[in-house]
Formats: structure tokens, sequence, C-alpha cells
């Protein structure tokens, strides 16, 4: 295994066709620094494509951009680098780097370095940080722990808020004593046992609305405004109606638990 590595997860990242083929070019800067293998096996630069149904591995970026122009969708795309030597030692010793943005799964998006010589390792991480600088979006401020804090904060008053109102309403109708209380108990329970699957179910329609990595290709560079703009006033509209509708339910529950006491 080579002795120095260095890696980091890439976040809120958009790509588009320019963006991929200066990403291209930054790789294969990386690949002309590294020293060629003193026993004649060449270095090795590759780069895959992954769609919903194919994937496909190419050798140059001329092909990888084709390829990215072509996909119906990608899904993750990664360029992988070993240097002859570490072919030669069956990667026990050499240089290797990889890069990866993935669409599906945020924790495989990432940049991974590795390498005998300190300072090519060290100056192709600062290269390819440097080269994914450019590609940053604003989708943290949708993707952090504040917004999945809302989310949940609003479940919980719009929970207490419909049992509150299923109680009021069907308190008149049951001859129980504390009759408003047993209701408003069973229609919590009921809601806590939903709203966990539903708050899932919400949590990834986020993920998908402002996805860590966008692929950004052409003739669809405006279709990606759609989901954002669904998911987006759909949790805006959720957060209100919990607000409005939350305080005024409570208020009249308080109401009534203070006549009845």
């Amino acid at each position: 295994m080579p002795k120095y590595a260095r890696d980091v997860k890439l976040k809120n990242l958009s790509i588009s066709i320019d963006n991929l083929e200066a990403l291209g070019q930054a790789v294969q800067a990386c690949v002309a620094n590294c020293a060629p293998d003193s026993l004649g096996t060449p270095n090795r630069l590759s780069f895959i494509l992954r769609t919903e149904t194919l994937g496909v591995r190419l050798d140059t970026v001329g092909e990888f951009t084709q390829a990215f122009l072509a996909a119906p969708r990608v899904d993750w795309i990664t360029a992988n680098f070993e240097s002859g030597l570490l072919q030669d030692t069956y990667k026990k010793e050499g240089s290797s780097f990889d890069v990866r943005l993935d669409r599906t799964d945020a924790s495989m998006c990432f940049i991974a370095v590795a390498s005998d010589n300190e300072q090519w390792a060290a100056s192709t991480f600062l290269m390819m940080q440097e080269a994914v600088k450019p590609l940053r979006n604003r989708h943290y401020l949708i993707r952090n722990a504040f917004t999945q804090m809302l989310i949940q904060v609003a479940g919980v008053i719009a929970g207490v808020g419909l049992s509150l109102w299923g109680a009021l309403k069907l308190e008149p109708w049951l001859k129980l004593p504390n009759a408003f209380v047993f209701v408003f108990v069973i229609f919590l329970l009921l809601f806590s046992n939903i709203w966990g699957p539903l708050n899932h179910l919400i949590l990834r329609l986020v993920d998908r609305g402002f996805p860590n990595v966008r692929f950004i290709q052409k003739g669809k560079e405006h279709w990606h405004w759609v989901p954002q703009a669904l998911v987006g006033g759909t949790i805006a509209a959720i957060l209100w109606a919990a607000a409005t509708a939350g305080s005024s339910v409570v208020t009249e529950g308080i109401k009534s638990i203070l006549k009845g006491a």
C-alpha cells in the first residue's frame, strides 16, 4: 500500500459538460506529473460513467464527455488513475487517485489520493480540490440538520394539532369520563406511528429535489428547477400550515381542557 494518502468527502456540487471538460483536463495534468514506471508499464487513466441501466469505461476525456452528453440520465461518474508501478506491485507501491461524483449516494462522493511520493500526493490532492471548487452550489441551504429539525418540529406540531382537533370533534359524541383526553391520546399514538415513515419519505423527496451532486446535461438545464420548486413549495406549505393550524388548535384544546377542569 502506498505510504502517503489524502482524501476528502465532496458535498453540494453541480457539474455541466463545461465543468466536466475542465475536470478532465485537471485529471490529465495530475497524470502528466506522475513519473513513468521504470519497468515500462504505462500509467493507466480511465473514466467510468454509470446510468440507470448501463455502466461504461472510457479512456479519454473526449469519450467521457461524449458519453455524458449522450446519457439519458447520469447516476455517477468517476476518474481513476493507477501508475505503472502500482500495477506491477499489485498496489503495494506506486501512485493512484480517484475522483467520484455520485447523484444517488452522498457517501460515495470523494477525492482520494495515495502515493509513495509525498510531494505528488499533496500536489495532486490540492489540484483536485481546486478543480471541484467551481462546482459548488447552494444546496447546503436545504441539505442540513436545521432543515431536518424544521421538518421534525413541523410534524410534531401537526400531529399534536390534528390529535387535538380530532379530540374536540369526537368528544361530544362519546359518553365517557375524560373523553377528550382519551381520544387525544389515541389520535396522538396513531400519528406517532405514521410520522416515522412519513418523515422518511419527506426527507427522501428533499434529497431528490436537492441532490448532493447534480448533473446538468445539455437540453435539461432548466428541468432541475421543477422538482426543486415542488419540494421547496411543499415543505414551505407544510411548515406554514402546521404552524398556523397547530397554534390555533392547541389554543382551542387548552381552552377546552380548562373548561372541563
